[in-house]
């Protein structure tokens, strides 16, 4: 579920033994990274790959593997208002370490540049991280998009795998997002987004409130929109009299009072058409590379379920086997120290 920077950058929050009690600025981190990884690109790029692992408005991560302490944006902008990384901090909370556990740390294949040892191929979480928070990019001859999935349905579903039940078909999920995700057609790969549009007083055809918007339509973008129906052209005239905003850095409130001519299409459209606050998620393009490092395109989140359960059932046998040999090392170092010991008392 990481991207090559991302997973140089939780390699060294490790390697740098980071922890909810040490702090540390975004741009020293970045430094560290270049340092430590052998990352051949700008330090503002991991500067803004580090902000991204750490923001945790709606529309970004379900669960941030890195800690927000400072402005790393809000979803006004889709965190474009992050402050300059010398100015915010950052550190590993807590769960990041139960989803990557030190445990399979000494299993893992790490990678060596020009001598230097740096991240490891992959990392093994807990949980498939690359369904928690979707993964979204271009690369030579593939394009991918995943959404993002509710971590307690994913939880539930290994459970269900492991007991030998039938897992529950999974649907996008985004924390914090107020609106529906439907199914645009059952056995579809496509989902309706749909924001929140209300009448405050069902009597006032004029006055409607938006308290939320589809997810990763930002409340600037969307502000903009309703711009250029207050103003309207010449080709497209107004619909909108005036608008009023009452929004927080977490939620959404747009209160607007429409003109003679918006009431009208409005009747003539609906609310979510004329607001224009329906966006679509697709499921027909989750290419991702698997174990074996070879490209792949899955069908479902249930086939990414089932490929990452078999992979992480096996590093769990690879723990065992490991703690076994250790306990064997541990005994017999125990047994040389006292032979030793006995030995030089004679």
């Amino acid at each position: 579920g990481l991207k090559p920077g991302q997973r140089k950058i939780l390699y060294a929050c490790f390697k740098r033994k980071l922890n909810p009690k040490i702090e540390i600025k975004v741009a020293q981190l970045g430094g560290y990274v270049s340092e430590h990884t052998a990352y051949h690109h700008g330090e503002n790029n991991l500067a803004m790959t580090i902000v991204g692992l750490a923001q945790n408005f709606v529309g970004s991560n379900n669960i941030n593997l890195l800690a927000p302490r400072g402005q790393f944006g809000t979803r006004a902008l889709g965190g474009k208002d992050a402050a300059a990384a010398r100015y915010i901090f950052t550190t590993i909370p807590e769960h990041t370490r139960h989803l990557f556990h030190p445990a399979d740390d000494a299993l893992l294949n790490y990678l060596n540049e020009e001598g230097q040892d740096i991240e490891p191929e992959w990392y093994m979480p807990t949980i498939p991280m690359v369904l928690v928070n979707g993964s979204e990019g271009i690369g030579t001859g593939w394009s991918s998009q995943v959404p993002n999935y509710n971590p307690l349905d994913i939880i539930a579903n290994l459970r269900r795998r492991m007991k030998g039940e039938d897992p529950v078909p999974m649907h996008p999920w985004y924390r914090g997002f107020k609106g529906a995700i439907e199914l645009e057609a059952p056995g579809a790969a496509r989902y309706k987004v749909g924001g929140i549009v209300r009448q405050p007083n069902p009597d006032d055809n004029k006055t409607w409130e938006i308290v939320e918007l589809p997810v990763q339509t930002w409340t600037t973008s969307y502000k903009e929109f309703l711009e250029e129906k207050v103003s309207g052209s010449e080709k497209v005239p107004s619909t909108i009299k005036d608008y009023k905003e009452y929004h927080t850095d977490t939620t959404v409130h747009f209160i607007i009072e429409l003109n003679q001519k918006g009431e009208e299409e409005i009747k003539a459209k609906g609310p979510e058409t004329f607001f224009k606050l329906t966006t679509t998620k697709t499921t027909s393009n989750m290419v991702l590379f698997d174990a074996d490092g070879k490209i792949k395109k899955y069908s479902s989140a249930m086939e990414i379920l089932e490929d990452f359960y078999l992979l992480r059932m096996s590093f769990y046998q690879k723990r065992k086997v490991r703690r076994k040999a250790d306990r064997k090392r541990g005994s017999l170092l125990m047994l040389y120290s006292v032979h030793r010991t006995t030995s030089s008392r004679r």
